[in-house]
């Protein structure tokens, strides 16, 4: 006796994945959607591989967006001029937006800070531990 036929989504006895039929769908036996011998399954595979290849390749493509500084030497850039003062071994560093302090910041590690006195010739590097503050004093804007 035939099978009717249109058997999608038919279940088997004692399995939970799905089976499609494949063929005509009425002398041949319903295989796995993933990993069976039937071509749909092949190419539902084959789709689900693309799509996560283009993902992965979209999401490492996309732009980072740069992390805001944070902790102690936040408020320091590279090129900017920064007054320095030592005290008993620890540092002062005192920042005003636009106005030469003496020092220029070479360089801002994450434990670290490195300032050229105002000739060029010597290159200071301070490490946090020596950083007493920094103090940021902004100025009003004239209008």
């Amino acid at each position: 006796m035939p099978r009717a036929r249109g058997g999608a989504g038919r279940r088997l006895a004692g399995s939970a994945s799905s089976f499609v039929p494949c063929g005509d769908g009425a002398n041949e036996p319903a295989y796995p959607i993933v990993w069976g011998r039937c071509p749909v399954g092949k190419k539902l595979v084959v789709v689900a591989v693309l799509v996560t290849v283009i993902l992965a390749v979209g999401v490492s493509a996309a732009p980072k967006d740069e992390p805001k500084k944070k902790g102690l030497l936040a408020p320091l850039e590279v090129g900017q001029q920064v007054g320095l003062k030592e005290v008993s071994g620890m540092f002062t560093i005192s920042v005003m937006a636009d106005v030469p302090l003496g020092q220029k910041v070479i360089e801002v590690g994450a434990d670290y800070l490195v300032v050229e006195d105002p000739t060029g010739t010597t290159q200071t590097r301070i490490p946090v531990t020596a950083i007493r503050s920094i103090t940021v004093t902004k100025l009003p804007r004239d209008k």
